[in-house]
């Protein structure tokens, strides 16, 4: 199979592993069940995306999804699986609430 050419992600962009089918999965559930509209952000697999304009590495990318928002800012795991969740709603992730 021919590699994929590698294009520049939208930001914020969701980033998966696209060779792992329970990734692969995930991110689709995401993409048509919880992402609102396709403009709210995308979701990408590592494999087809420029990672070092996205300040990534394919070995990061292995170990858990990526979020990279607008502002450049980058998670990994659990917390960027919150951010594309609570992406451009009016819903803070409980971190940032006070005790």
């Amino acid at each position: 199979m021919a590699p994929h050419p590698l294009t520049a992600a939208p930001l914020p962009v969701l980033v998966f592993d696209g060779d792992c089918a329970f990734c692969t999965t995930s991110a689709g559930v995401i993409t048509r069940r919880l992402r609102r509209s396709p403009d709210d952000y995308a979701v990408q697999p590592w494999q087809h995306l420029d990672l070092d304009a996205l300040g990534l590495t394919p070995e990061e990318c292995d170990e858990a999804v990526r979020w990279v928002g607008e502002n450049g800012i980058r998670d990994a795991g659990h917390v960027a699986i919150a951010r594309a969740l609570v992406h451009d709603r009016d819903v803070k992730p409980a971190s940032t609430f006070e005790r």
